[in-house]
This record gives structure tokens, sequence and C-alpha cells, in this order.
């Protein structure tokens, strides 16, 4: 059997947007892998936003 270990590193980041109309939102960004993918989710309460992100080669 042949185990391998993955190594990660992992930052993660608070940042808050606002648009034109001066509404805000928090969001948590991880960054992992070396920056290769990126996950994000809304922060507030009742906001339903999350996605992932991966580098354009």
């Amino acid at each position: 059997m042949i185990w391998s270990v993955l190594r990660i590193s992992v930052r993660r980041r608070r940042v808050r947007y606002t648009d034109s109309r001066n509404n805000t939102i928090n969001y948590t960004f991880v960054a992992v892998d070396g920056g290769e993918e990126l996950y994000f989710q809304a922060t507030d309460p009742g906001a339903i936003i999350s996605g992932v992100g991966s580098r354009v080669q």
C-alpha cells in the first residue's frame, strides 16, 4: 500500500465588499495550495453566498 502526503498551505482573509449603492457584505476567503484554489463564503447572518475558484493556467 502506498501512502502519499498532500502538503497544503492555507491563508485566510476577511474582506468587505461595498457596491455603488453602499450595500456591504463580508466574506471570508481561504486560499489553499499556494493560491491554486480559492474558497469564499459570506459571513453575514442570512447571507447565502459561497463558491470555489481556481487559478487559470
